[in-house]
């Protein structure tokens, strides 16, 4: 049964084909109507302005974008300089604290020597007075 349905379909269908090929004029072509190269033309123009006002945003926004990642860089440089400043004024200060240091070490070295000299001193004074006793 299947067979014979399907045999009786594709036999309309090649019969439907060829009256169809019979029916057309074989000199002459499908041109379209004016109404539809109106429509046509309509829908390219529609076509080619919305392509333009992408291609317009698509500017606009690549533009935005790059003035953002430019004032993203000048943040990041200002922020690097700030912390450089930092640091530096950061060694400033432990290079000040390591002089100051560097200054007491000194003094309490010279303030030793002269406690040093000065029992040196004391002692060579209590001698002869040793003697004298």
């Amino acid at each position: 049964m299947k067979r014979k349905c399907t045999a009786v379909a594709t036999l309309f269908t090649v019969c439907l084909f060829a009256a169809t090929l019979l029916a057309a004029e074989p000199g002459t072509e499908y041109s379209p109507s004016g109404e539809l190269l109106k429509k046509e033309g309509d829908v390219k123009e529609k076509a080619l302005t919305k392509e333009g006002e992408v291609k317009g945003k698509a500017t606009k926004k690549t533009g935005e974008l790059k003035e953002q990642k430019k004032k993203q860089e000048e943040k990041v440089r200002a922020e690097k300089k700030k912390g450089e400043a930092k640091a530096k004024e950061a060694k400033e200060i432990t290079d000040k604290k390591g002089q100051k240091t560097e200054e007491m070490k000194k003094m309490k070295e010279g303030q030793k020597k002269k406690m040093e000299l000065m029992e040196e001193q004391g002692e060579k004074d209590v001698n002869p007075l040793k003697d004298l006793k």
